[in-house]
């Protein structure tokens, strides 16, 4: 079985992301830090686009 990659978190303590996820996740909605499920949560609130390119002739300023 491969291993996810370790993260570090603000303190310097090294854990497992996806590890950390599951136990928010097994204790919700009873835990008190739910900040990892929001942020998962919020990928499904996304409407992705490609990139918007601006007109070139917009960018000039008119002569008067």
């Amino acid at each position: 079985m491969v291993s996810a990659p370790l993260q570090r978190d603000q303190q310097g303590q090294t854990h497992e992301l996806w590890q950390r996820f599951k136990l928010q996740l097994s204790f919700y909605p009873f835990v008190d830090r739910k900040d990892l499920i929001d942020a998962v949560s919020g990928i499904n609130d996304m409407s992705p686009r490609g990139p918007e390119f601006a007109d070139d002739t917009l960018l000039e300023p008119e002569m008067t």
